[in-house]
């Protein structure tokens, strides 16, 4: 095994991949205490009463995040190799994550801000006169149905997207330091070999089978596009508000296939694609504590629910 991908390795394993660990379930948490459980000693979130239905979606959507984190945990720290099954129940565990999140996000950004069919609806600015209750119905309508045929033709084309198998390229990464790599090979290698199992130098023991690809570009993205088709058909039949909640879910489900369209078959390298995942995934647990506190601020009043 080269060091170069040794050291990719170790940072994506253990530095990234544990603190994506350990933050999403602190997260969680946190947020499942201020959307369920009286006030502990410490004020983080305040999420008022009304506004606890909302936080919950968000809730679950973290808590479906860190039980992926989980199962890619067990595959890393425990099987030491890749597994077709675990990979899956990543997956599966992912998209939903990412489709309640957007739902949920939809819901407090409509609550607080849009107001969206509602006498206070911050679109009246661009339609004037609001026509949701007559006959003509929603003046952004075509608008939104326009979004939904996007997010629906948007998985199609993922079904173009190759889903051959993808093994570690370890040679790829080699550093320009002989006599470094060759004490690398000659003393480290193989004390992990005997004392790490189901490591293999060749690195064959990372890949990801034909099956997750199928799962992740093949299948998700058909969910996808059924449900962004059930938005439309919602919206063209004036049911703007729940057609608005299953595009959010489409969207989702359709923003976690994109995500790893691009790490994956978009770099062409499974370790630096890996690399790319954690570090996405740190991002969005570190932006969803700042969102959520901006959206339910600690300072925000009293009597309301904790955590």
């Amino acid at each position: 095994m080269d060091l170069g991908a040794g050291l990719i390795a170790i940072l994506t394993s253990f530095l990234v991949k544990g603190a994506v660990m350990v933050l999403s379930g602190l997260l969680v948490a946190r947020v499942w205490r201020a959307a369920r459980a009286p006030a502990p000693r410490r004020l983080w979130l305040l999420v008022p009463a009304h506004e606890r239905e909302d936080a919950r979606v968000l809730a679950w959507s973290l808590a479906l995040f860190a039980a992926s984190e989980l199962t890619c945990g067990v595959e890393v720290y425990v099987l030491t190799r890749s597994n077709a099954w675990v990979d899956g129940v990543h997956g599966v565990l992912s998209a939903a994550a990412m489709a309640l999140f957007a739902l949920g996000l939809y819901r407090v950004i409509d609550r607080k801000v849009l107001r969206f069919a509602g006498p206070e609806c911050a679109a009246k600015r661009l339609c004037g006169a609001c026509t949701v209750r007559a006959p003509e119905g929603c003046k952004l309508r075509l608008t939104i149905l326009l979004s939904a045929a996007f997010v629906a033709l948007a998985g199609i084309f993922v079904l173009l997207a190759p889903t051959a198998r993808m093994e570690a390229d370890l040679h790829r990464f080699a550093l320009p330091l002989p006599a470094l790599n060759a004490w690398y090979d000659r003393a480290v290698v193989p004390w992990i070999t005997a004392h790490v199992s189901g490591y293999e130098p060749s690195g064959k023991a990372y890949f990801f089978p034909e099956s997750v690809f199928v799962l992740e570009l093949r299948v998700l993205p058909v969910v996808a596009t059924a449900m962004a088709s059930s938005a439309a058909a919602e919206i063209a039949r004036g049911r703007i508000g729940r057609g608005m909640e299953r595009l959010m879910l489409a969207a989702g489900t359709l923003g976690y296939v994109l995500f790893e369209l691009v790490l994956y078959r978009g770099t062409g390298d499974l370790l630096l694609g890996s690399l790319g995942h954690e570090v996405g995934e740190l991002w969005f647990v570190a932006w969803a504590a700042e969102l959520l506190r901006r959206c339910y601020p600690p300072d925000a009043g009293a009597g309301l629910s904790t955590a």
